[in-house]
């Protein structure tokens, strides 16, 4: 057993009408020590009530002088650890021998959780949700609480919250806040009991110690103001009240109250309002620098959604290829067989054909996961469950139209709108600001003080008949003042100046920073209208591919049909269709990518889209208290994007091509009379219509900074 263990097994309850709880205290304190060695004697749980009575009466007795003593006994009493922590008057707690890990409860958030995922063996039945990039857009603003970016192919979170610009602004106040008025009010009382040693009249030798008591009352009232330039404004009013019992002063009570205005003015150190000033620039800097990146996080968002809107677009479209070049390995396969069955092919031709069905199969798998993927993708940066019962389908066309671009027009654009470089700048300034700051806290603090008061002493005086005389000196007679020069200065002023070359140094090294960042900006713009030019030209010539891919196509298969050539041919022609048919979608994909990119090295990506920043308040305590709550700014968060895209009413693997162009699955001849017919290749094949013309043309419309209307979008299904 510990040595506090008996005294948790007793029930210790206060004996009579002990109110007082620091004397709760002080009696646990003595007991706990007692505690120590009381398991060594064992006492009985009858002896230790009865050191508890005994306590108790000594206590109302002593009338609380033991506390001192009794405090100190408790604090060095051991106890447990836990019973140290918890009890309020323990002013020692114990070391940490241990790690005490804890696990962190559960906190209740709004996540959307959804089924199992979509797999390509379990595509369960979902419904089709024909989603326009504009409510793509839209949703991922709505649900923009904290911004997500696209990583490759997951999702990272970026840190930056619609919070974070609200929270920089409230270090604005705080550096405000050394120019309000400080009031101070002290009240005190204060009761001393003097000895003192006087004579024995009748007997000069013997010395008596008699004394007398002091009662006190001190006030004083204080408010001072710090003005830009650095000065401090103060006035004061004190007032002192001296009772003495016996009476042995000629004034009793004594009552001396003064007034006073003092300023104090520096003159190096901390003077000037640039000084003064400084630490609210930088807050309002620091603020401007966290809403430019809050903005850049906002672009890198709009641009991962406009990114994997057209990845899924495009994954579509090569998922609908894959499937078409199944279909076209199938009918091969089972043609293969007929013609086997029927003696006019042997089993190395089924075997050719069944091999390639298969590869053509798995291609299909992979392509579907791959859609999948892409779709997931989007959903993560809309904040959407990974699974629901609806399929997203893309119902905005890709632009197919080339754009012309003026480059010293980009340039301008990126020096005005570039996030980023907006943010460096920010950096820069408040180098300057921090520069101001050490320069003044490199110098000798030289004050120039003064002061001027005005006393007033009253008090009664009483004669040995009791008459009561009172006294009263006005205080324009009395008056002081206090005029001079304070100089303080530690010599070198080695850490005054090691901090201004620091703040130089972190100025040069932003500077550099800046410069090389504007100077990025411009190859990140340069490269991003290559990709754009590069991309269309892959286009155009992916294009002129798969409609030669088309005519081969269907070539090859009349010459196949007709017994005319082997089936490696037509093997070939139908991996080289679905090849350029990937390969134009996925141009065509990273084309209109490029053109939301070529928007975000510019800075200009959310005002092409008619996105605005605006902020929310919230009321919380005001400068009257708690009970008079003031509106202050919450968060600042982005506005619903304006339409600029429009949408269509077919899935993108149905208006790119037409339906009479996609290449047959019914056989051309009776597989049994091959040799007896012919038929000649269509004059003109819909596969070689131009892409172009099953796209209706749209051109990107620009947005008018002025227009700040609210896109509507229909409820998410």
């Amino acid at each position: 057993m510990s040595r506090t263990g008996l005294l948790d097994q007793h029930d210790f309850k206060p004996v009579g009408r002990l109110e007082s709880t620091v004397m709760d205290h002080t009696r646990i304190g003595i007991l706990a020590w007692f505690g120590r060695w009381l398991p060594a004697i064992r006492p009985s749980g009858r002896l230790l009530c009865r050191i508890q009575r005994r306590f108790s009466l000594f206590v109302r007795q002593s009338g609380g002088r033991c506390l001192a003593t009794a405090s100190l006994l408790g604090m060095l009493t051991p106890t447990p650890i836990a019973a140290q922590e918890e009890r309020p008057w323990k002013l020692i707690l114990p070391e940490q021998r241990s790690i005490q890990l804890q696990t962190p409860p559960q906190i209740p958030v709004d996540v959307p959780m959804g089924g199992p995922p979509t797999t390509v063996t379990s595509p369960g039945e979902r419904v089709e949700w024909l989603l326009s990039l504009d409510e793509a857009i839209h949703i991922a603003i709505q649900n923009s609480e904290a911004i997500r970016v696209a990583g490759g192919a997951s999702v990272r979170v970026t840190g930056q919250t619609i919070y974070d610009v609200a929270i920089a602004n409230t270090k604005i106040d705080a550096e405000r806040a050394q120019f309000d008025p400080t009031l101070g009010i002290d009240n005190t009382f204060v009761r001393q009991d003097i000895p003192t040693a006087g004579l024995i009249v009748p007997n000069p030798r013997q010395r008596r110690i008699s004394g007398f008591t002091r009662d006190g009352y001190n006030h004083a009232t204080g408010i001072e103001k710090l003005n830009p330039l650095g000065g401090l404004t103060r006035f004061d009013i004190e007032t002192n009240v001296q009772r003495t019992k016996p009476t042995i002063a000629q004034l009793n009570p004594l009552t001396t109250t003064r007034a006073g205005v003092s300023y104090v003015q520096p003159l190096l150190l901390g003077a000037g309002q640039d000084v003064t000033m400084a630490p609210i620039r930088i807050a309002q800097l620091e603020t401007d620098r966290t809403f430019f990146q809050f903005k850049n996080s906002v672009q890198d968002m709009v641009h991962a959604v406009i990114q994997a809107y057209w990845r899924l677009a495009a994954a579509r479209i090569t998922v609908w290829a894959t499937e078409k070049q199944v279909e076209q390995s199938r009918f091969a396969s089972e043609r293969a067989e007929a013609r086997m069955r029927a003696g006019l092919a042997d089993s190395a031709e089924v075997s050719q054909t069944r091999l390639a069905y298969y590869n053509f199969r798995s291609a299909q798998i992979v392509a579907k996961n791959a859609q999948l993927d892409t779709e997931n993708l989007l959903r993560n940066l809309l904040f959407l469950p990974p699974e629901s019962e609806t399929e997203i389908i893309p119902s905005t066309a890709l632009h197919t139209e080339t754009m012309n671009f003026e480059w010293n027009e980009l340039l301008a654009i990126v020096e005005e709108c570039r996030p980023d470089l907006q943010e460096l700048r920010t950096t820069v300034l408040a180098d300057n600001q921090r520069i101001i700051l050490a320069k003044s806290q490199a110098l000798p603090q030289l004050n120039l003080v003064s002061a001027y008061g005005w006393t007033n002493t009253q008090g009664e005086q009483r004669n040995r008949n009791g008459v009561v005389s009172n006294f009263n000196a006005s205080g324009s007679r009395y008056t002081d003042w206090t005029l001079g020069v304070n100089f303080d200065m530690p010599l070198g002023l080695r850490e005054g100046r090691a901090n201004v070359r620091g703040q130089e140094l972190n100025y040069a090294r932003d500077l550099a920073n800046l410069r090389t960042r504007s100077h990025t900006a411009v190859h990140d713009v340069a490269s991003a209208v290559r990709a754009v030019d590069r991309n269309y030209a892959e286009y155009q010539s992916y294009r002129m591919a798969r409609e030669a891919a088309a005519l081969n196509l269907e070539q090859q298969r009349i010459e196949y049909d007709n017994g005319r050539t082997i089936f490696l041919n037509l093997l070939l022609a139908i991996s080289d269709w679905g090849t350029s048919v990937s390969q134009e979608i996925d141009a065509l994909s990273r084309f209109n990518t490029e053109l939301a990119n070529l928007e975000r090295q510019t800075g200009t990506i959310l005002e092409t889209h008619a996105i605005y920043f605006e902020q929310e308040k919230m009321r919380t305590t005001g400068p009257l208290g708690p009970h008079h709550p003031v509106d202050y700014p919450r968060d600042l968060r982005p506005t619903p994007n304006a339409p600029r895209y429009g949408a269509e009413p077919t899935p993108p693997e149905k208006k790119y091509f037409d339906e009479d162009s996609i290449p047959t699955t019914e056989p051309t001849l009776d597989p049994t009379e091959t040799g007896k017919a012919s038929v000649d290749p269509p004059t003109k094949s819909g596969w070689a219509a131009s892409l172009t013309d099953t796209i209706t043309g749209r051109r990107f419309r620009q947005k008018n900074s002025a227009d700040r209307s609210r896109a509507t979008s229909e409820e998410i299904p």
